[in-house]
């Protein structure tokens, strides 16, 4: 028996929609519905069998949903949170797949009924490529997904959500959102703002000039720094606190 017979996901980037396909590739019969702001990328989702439906505003889409899942920018949470609040079931499992959770647990307080069930999410997989068509069905294979439970998280909802994180064939880590900031601080915000600091390095002091001479060190060493800069601006903006910890201690 599946754990969740609707999964609502908003947003259908590289995130949301490898979510969905590597669901299906588990064998969830369930339907999944999805919200973008790109109707175009919707209608593209939907014909590649990524969902099953889409509807073009958030509240259609999350009315009838047993879990939802956000997959866009956490600098958006707060603007969708307020457009579902008051019409999320109150069965219904809230989660996310975003890099910050300190963050995201003030703003799931802030806008969602307390009856409602959030746990923060994170799988730590990725690509320095985005959009729908670059979602990959095993991108979360052999992953390690963070859950971070709220204070008001019933051990039922962990072990569904859990479930629900080794069907897609990643390995669930339960840990406080204050920790998982300080280890992502560490292992990929701060990497991830070197590289930019590198590639903008070569750029801006020599132009083209330089890229013919590039090895695969630089190479490898900037690669993820071509990920989406308005995501990667939230993250900076949100954890800012425990990269500049990081990085000064």
């Amino acid at each position: 028996m599946q754990e969740f017979e609707e999964i609502a996901i908003i947003g259908m980037g590289l995130i949301g929609g490898s979510l969905a396909l590597a669901l299906k590739n588990s064998g969830y019969t369930g339907k999944i519905i999805a919200y973008d702001i790109s109707k175009a990328t919707l209608i593209q989702a939907r014909g590649m069998g990524i969902i099953d439906s889409y509807c073009e505003n958030p509240r259609e889409t999350i009315k009838n949903a047993d879990l939802i899942i956000m997959a866009v920018p956490v600098g958006y949470y707060g603007q969708i949170f307020q457009q579902i609040a008051s019409y999320i079931p109150l069965d219904t499992i809230v989660t996310d797949v975003g890099s910050v959770k300190v963050y995201v647990e003030e703003i799931a307080k802030k806008y969602l009924p307390d009856e409602i069930q959030f746990v923060g999410g994170h799988p730590m997989a990725g690509s320095e490529k985005g959009g729908i068509g670059a979602a990959s069905p095993s991108l979360y294979e052999n992953a390690y997904y963070f859950l971070t439970p709220s204070k008001n998280t019933t051990k039922d909802t962990i072990i569904r959500l859990e479930k629900l994180v080794k069907e897609i064939r990643a390995y669930p880590v339960v840990i406080e959102a204050t920790e998982h900031d300080k280890i992502v601080a560490q292992i990929s915000h701060i990497p991830h703002l070197t590289a930019v600091m590198l590639a903008n390095l070569l750029e801006r002091n020599n132009g083209d000039s330089y890229l013919s001479f590039v090895g695969g060190g630089f190479r490898d060493s900037t690669r993820i720094a071509s990920g989406n800069p308005y995501m990667w601006q939230d993250i900076f903006l949100f954890n800012k606190n425990e990269i500049l910890r990081s990085i000064e201690t």
